[in-house]
């Protein structure tokens, strides 16, 4: 194996083991976000909810002083408050991400990434194509 080759191998090893990594980062904050739960509470605090990724509403605790109002003012607080629930939720999932995965948390730049790695690794690709093109020539003519 031509050093080139080596160096090209080394290289491949190095980006599969980096994208490896990241991927291990990602599973383990889309562990840690199944425990984030958002929450709302009312004013007087006579109601709460609470909404989790991928569930929607999964807490909703109406004590009796809520009973005094009526129906539709009821319905609109809860309303309200799971879209404050549902607002928390993903404030606490964007913060967590930012924490743990960093740049890996911004889509756009997690795109850009990885086309950049792939323009990089079809251009090695080129270029090693390339090599064996004029190792084999050489062989030939030899």
């Amino acid at each position: 194996m031509s050093d080139y080759a080596r160096f090209a191998a080394a290289e491949v090893e190095d980006a599969r083991a980096r994208a490896g990594r990241r991927m291990e980062r990602v599973l383990a904050v889309q562990e840690r976000l199944r425990d984030v739960v958002g929450r709302a509470r009312s004013e007087d605090g006579a109601v709460a909810v609470e909404c989790a990724g991928g569930q929607g509403l999964t807490g909703l605790v109406i004590d009796p002083r809520a009973m005094k109002l009526g129906s539709q003012e009821l319905a609109e607080t809860v309303v309200r408050l799971v879209r404050e629930a549902t607002a928390d939720l993903r404030r606490q999932t964007a913060e967590l991400m930012r924490e743990e995965l960093g740049e890996l948390a911004d889509p756009r730049a997690l795109q850009d990434e990885v086309l950049a790695a792939q323009r990089d690794f079809e251009q090695k690709m080129e270029h090693v194509k390339e090599q064996l093109a004029l190792a084999r020539a050489r062989m030939r003519s030899a």
